[in-house]
């Protein structure tokens, strides 16, 4: 860790906690993070009862990054999510709680604070978990970023970092769905079926034994317009008229793959991109990646998928964030795994 500043990052999402801390260059020292517990049957949490969650947690997961610093010192900066969205009215209170204990120890420490949001929280986790060429592509050509969630199903534009290096990433909203996301209609199922919540990653293994053959589950897609409500409709029809739960799994697998595919594709020819770059809790899914992969709708396109581990929420992409403004470097050159530091006393 030698010559190089620490950084903190803290994000409160719905349903996650997390915190951690990276070097400057971007490279991972502690990622932190507990899920919120939801009671069987539930669809989630209230704000409120997320707000208490984080504020009971927060310590505990700070306490827990700072241990695993070989060397003990304070952090040079801090970076932190304070909404959903960069945008005027994107508002949502459990935010709230990791802006007050953002601020509160950047306050203390005398450090920077920087705020960022959530969504492009999530877009520099995925950027920073690709190869260096992926990344140097993703900064220098016009590309689609799908935001794929329990929160938002949106896809977002984003501009060569040389047109706006200020503003970078600067995600333009392009499209997102009418209605349902792609993980309320995963989870909605999943509750159907007696799964816990989120419901993505049991379902995901439900999946693997099951026919997609067997479910034939409605897309709506019109265009760049895509909704969820109809085909989720259909899946609990599916699930009350007794289909296999195996089946009703591998059905929406390929209900997603389907519908992103042809939206997907509709929306990269309007804007002329030619590369997406995929992140949020649904695209952890490698089962989902696999058919997008696939798909021939998308065959022209470079497709760019996070490392699962940093496509759920996390702390990491508000601590690259921070990391970018404190060292100057672009928000692209940032690697969560990046080669060793050279030894003290020689130049990188």
């Amino acid at each position: 860790m030698s010559g190089s500043r620490v950084v903190l990052g803290i994000d409160t999402s719905a349903y996650t906690t997390s915190a951690c801390l990276v070097r400057e260059d971007g490279f991972v020292l502690a990622d932190c993070r507990q899920v919120l517990a939801v009671a069987p049957g539930r669809r989630g949490l209230r704000q409120s009862e997320a707000v208490f969650h984080h504020v009971r947690n927060l310590p505990a997961l700070l306490a827990a990054c700072f241990s695993r610093l070989e060397e003990k010192g304070a952090a040079a900066a801090v970076g932190v999510s304070t909404a959903p969205r960069d945008a005027p009215d994107s508002y949502m209170p459990v935010f709230v709680a990791g802006k007050s204990c953002a601020e509160a120890i950047a306050v203390a420490a005398g450090i920077p604070c920087w705020e960022t949001s959530h969504q492009v929280g999530h877009f520099l986790a995925a950027l920073g978990s690709l190869p260096a060429a992926a990344r140097e592509l993703i900064g220098r050509r016009p590309t689609l970023f799908v935001h794929a969630s329990g929160g938002t199903t949106e896809v977002c534009a984003v501009r060569p970092y040389a047109e706006a290096p200020e503003e970078w990433p600067a995600l333009c909203p392009v499209s997102a769905t009418e209605d349902l996301t792609a993980g309320q209609l995963v989870d909605r199922a999943g509750v159907a079926l007696g799964l816990p919540f989120p419901a993505g990653a049991v379902l995901e293994q439900l999946a693997a034994g099951g026919d997609a053959a067997q479910a034939h589950f409605p897309r709506a897609v019109r265009g760049d317009k895509l909704s969820f409500s109809g085909p989720a409709a259909a899946v609990e029809r599916a699930i009350k008229d007794g289909l296999e739960p195996r089946h009703v799994a591998a059905g929406i697998y390929e209900l997603l793959a389907g519908s992103f595919a042809a939206w997907l594709a509709c929306l990269a020819r309007k804007s002329g991109a030619g590369q997406l770059l995929f992140a949020g809790g649904v695209m952890a899914s490698v089962r989902l990646q696999n058919l997008l992969a696939a798909r021939a709708e998308l065959a022209h396109l470079q497709l760019w998928f996070a490392d699962r581990k940093f496509c759920t929420d996390n702390a990491v992409g508000p601590a690259l964030f921070a990391a970018g403004r404190l060292s100057g470097r672009p928000l692209y050159s940032l690697a969560i795994n990046p080669p060793p530091l050279p030894p003290s006393g020689e130049q990188e």
